[in-house]
């Protein structure tokens, strides 16, 4: 079978393992294990494509080895982007953002959306559900006909007639029938066929909008809640009864309490509105475990680049504002102990291999170097529900990993560099198995 090889910023860079990889030891880096704790001195020996200890090499362990010179260089885990979105969008208007170009096109750009997460370091990326083109890309790359990260996708996402899924420029008949956005969904018993509907297909993950948020559209701001406790309740149910986890795309403090109410798994952007108290809500998602993940990214581009794919200038202010309002978002949630996830909400239009920035705005926004690191490896691995594979350097683990040239403690714009990047290895094992049909 033929098989794209890397090339350009991968060429050189990347390390696949498999199960017949022997024993590879990556000697005398400062290392950093994702979980919190203080960097250490030491080895990383990986047989086949698992971590089986960190340490100094023993002279059993050292023969027949493939080894790696890394002193003076920093390793920590393959990076996690707990949000993006592979529906190879070109423009921003809201007639041909999931429109134009035809399909075909786009998830061939989505392909190159995810071979450039992977230049950037990033192992791993959860697509949080709008068209289906996940479900294409999460089986070639973990065939191997194409390079690019471990995909977890939650392919369409489910919302309700008249909410953010549900294109309003366009006859709801059409909506309808070409799901550009996702399915539409309303009453429990729908979101419940809905949920039903999408996990046969193979989703590795449930995707519900339960606020509007549409930035570039007059009539969807300020955001409500589009959807019940109880409707959402429904999904969580059929979900987690598939061993599914749930996220939430939710603006404002209502449509976040309803959420947590129902029992969701991630809350996706978690944007407060001006005026609103977060902080019962926050205190109730820390009690129950519930991740944020704030895409703290997609506002900045939206700010920053957006204009480039049509983005009009209200949509641009309305980034500007959410991305003034973060920085009170993110100190509330880290005083009440609210777990963090980067996630970018990067798609096609801006921001691709940006990904890293995610971590330098958290820590702008008062997360120390470390918990920005924390947030997008041992925490972005929990936000996926693929903790016991991913996320940390720890015996048993998959042996996902970079080698980087400056350490990002010191450093975290030092990721945003791609010559920061001496090695990315990535073991193929794929962590979710609903692609094998």
């Amino acid at each position: 079978m033929w098989r794209l090889k890397p090339d350009g910023p991968l060429a050189g860079k990347l390390v696949r393992f498999d199960d017949a990889s022997g024993t590879t030891i990556f000697q005398g880096a400062r290392v950093i294990d994702g979980t919190g704790a203080a960097p250490v001195a030491a080895d990383v020996i990986v047989r086949g494509q698992r971590v089986v200890r960190l340490g100094t090499a023993t002279a059993e362990e050292l023969a027949g080895a493939t080894l790696v010179d890394c002193r003076g260089t920093t390793i920590v885990p393959g990076l996690i982007d707990a949000h993006v979105h592979f529906n190879g969008e070109i423009a921003s208007d809201p007639y041909r953002r999931y429109l134009w170009p035809d399909d075909r096109v786009r998830t061939i750009r989505a392909a190159l959306c995810a071979l450039a997460f992977l230049e950037a370091g990033f192992t791993t990326v959860r697509d949080c559900g709008i068209t289906g083109a996940g479900y294409a890309l999460r089986y070639a790359i973990n065939s191997e006909m194409i390079v690019g990260p471990r995909i977890l996708t939650a392919g369409p996402g489910i919302s309700p007639t008249g909410g953010q899924g549900d294109w309003i420029v366009l006859p709801l008949d059409l909506v309808r029938e070409l799901r550009p956005v996702g399915l539409l969904a309303d009453g429990e018993d729908g979101v419940r066929l809905a949920v039903r509907e999408v996990a046969r297909q193979g989703a590795d993950l449930i995707k519900v909008r339960v606020s509007h948020s549409q930035l570039g559209v007059k009539s969807e701001w300020p955001p409500v809640p589009v959807y019940t406790v109880e409707e959402i309740r429904a999904a969580v149910e059929e979900a987690h009864g598939r061993r599914l986890m749930v996220a939430a795309h939710a603006h404002g403090v209502e449509s976040i309490r309803r959420a947590v109410a129902a029992g969701v798994d991630t809350i996706e952007h978690g944007i407060v509105l001006p005026g609103e108290d977060p902080e019962p809500v926050l205190a109730r998602m820390a009690e129950q475990g519930t991740i944020l993940v704030p895409t703290l990214n997609v506002y900045y581009h939206t700010v920053h680049t957006y204009r480039n794919y049509g983005l009009s200038d209200l949509g641009v202010q309305r980034g500007q504002q959410l991305l003034d309002g973060s920085p009170a978002l993110i100190a509330a949630a880290r005083k009440h102990g609210v777990r963090i996830a980067a996630g970018t909400d990067t798609s096609s239009r801006g921001g691709v291999g940006d990904n890293a920035r995610e971590m330098v705005l958290l820590a702008s926004m008062g997360l120390t170097p470390m918990e920005a690191l924390v947030a997008a490896t041992k925490v972005a691995a929990e936000a996926l529900g693929a903790e016991r594979e991913l996320g940390t350097l720890e015996p048993g683990k998959l042996a996902d990993l970079l080698v980087l040239e400056r350490d990002p403690l010191a450093d975290l714009e030092s990721l945003l560099d791609r010559a920061n990047i001496r090695i990315i290895a990535k073991a193929v094992e794929p962590v979710s198995r609903k692609w094998e049909r």
